[in-house]
């Protein structure tokens, strides 16, 4: 008997039996949910890590790129799916905050993470593919997909025409304890144990992995030969976990363990704070810094100039600067 059938035997109760509707009204429903939301795992609005059935590696960000990872439990490996409307979803990545983006409609454009904008290149619909599992489609028509389903780690995720092969089938692993529910910004952080995320400087540079920082990170095993010491070849700030001269280790987040230090910031009694931000090795530096009230320049430190729009300036990720610029800025109400 097909779920609508049973849907109107639970309304229409026959010989007036309220056991008989009970019982159907209860099947009724399980059917419908599982109709509705069976597609690979996905089960509504949630936190989840999404597996490539072919590759079997996970849908991850690396900066502003999406690629696939092997792993599970990190930050970058997780995404909040959260409603758009009309029947579509938005992707927003727990890693780096931003939205899964489409940014063209070409077969193998690479995928982006970008600023939520709501944008119709932001909205993707869930589709029940072969053997139960997923597809996710943009509002363009295009599906997501791993180049020939390789397995290699990083290989970038791209969008393709929809042929439903198991290069382009996922499966959704719902994030128990965490998740969102109805609200495109919200956000349940979880209160238990924290999550793993690797980070290596295997160049020798600066790399920034991203993660969410807001319950602390700790040190949990060292994999490099090189050391790492925190405030000097590591550290965090809102934007992630940072690593430098070849460290590279495991850490742990959202365990509940001391704020990151931010010596450079000074509240004010405006509600805003100071920061100090330098490029001393000549290079574009970020620094952390919630810049939705705006930033001024206060004080140069430097003998290379600021000059705002050429070596200095702002956007939703914090305060840049480059060509050696050095200085102090003012950060919150205008």
């Amino acid at each position: 008997m097909s779920a609508l059938a049973l849907c109107r035997g639970a309304v229409m109760p026959e010989n007036g039996r309220a056991m008989r509707v009970s019982m159907r009204l209860s099947l009724c429903l399980a059917l419908a949910a599982v109709s509705g939301f069976a597609q690979g795992g996905f089960n509504g609005p949630g936190r989840y890590e999404i597996t490539n059935l072919k590759s079997g590696r996970s849908m991850g960000v690396d900066r502003d790129s999406v690629v696939q990872f092997s792993g599970q439990g990190s930050a970058n490996l997780e995404w909040d799916v959260e409603t758009a409307g009309g029947g579509y979803y938005m992707f927003r990545s727990v890693g780096n905050g931003m939205a899964l983006d489409a940014a063209g409609d070409r077969n193998s454009t690479p995928l982006q993470t970008r600023p939520y904008s709501g944008s119709p290149n932001q909205q993707w619909r869930i589709e029940r593919g072969k053997d139960g599992n997923a597809l996710i489609v943009a509002r363009n028509g295009k599906t997501l997909d791993i180049p020939d389903g390789s397995s290699r780690e990083g290989i970038p995720v791209q969008i393709y025409d929809l042929n439903g092969d198991s290069n382009q089938r996922f499966i959704f692993h719902q994030v128990s304890g965490v998740g969102v529910r109805g609200s495109s910004l919200g956000r349940i952080l979880s209160s238990g144990a924290g999550r793993a995320i690797t980070c290596s400087s295997d160049d020798g540079r600066r790399n920034q992995c991203p993660a969410d920082t807001r319950a602390g990170v700790r040190l949990t095993r060292q994999i490099s030969g090189s050391p790492c010491r925190e405030g000097e070849t590591w550290g965090y700030d809102r934007n992630g976990i940072w690593v430098d001269r070849g460290c590279r280790a495991e850490f742990e987040t959202g365990g509940g363990f001391r704020p990151p230090v931010r010596a450079a910031e000074q509240p004010r009694s405006n509600g805003g704070y100071q920061v100090r931000c330098s490029s001393d090795d000549g290079r574009r530096n970020y620094c952390a810094a919630d810049t939705r009230g705006g930033v001024r320049l206060t004080r140069q430190i430097s003998g290379s100039p600021c000059r705002e729009g050429q070596t200095w300036g702002y956007d939703r990720n914090g305060i840049w600067v480059d060509r050696g610029c050095r200085a102090e800025f003012a950060v919150g109400r205008r």
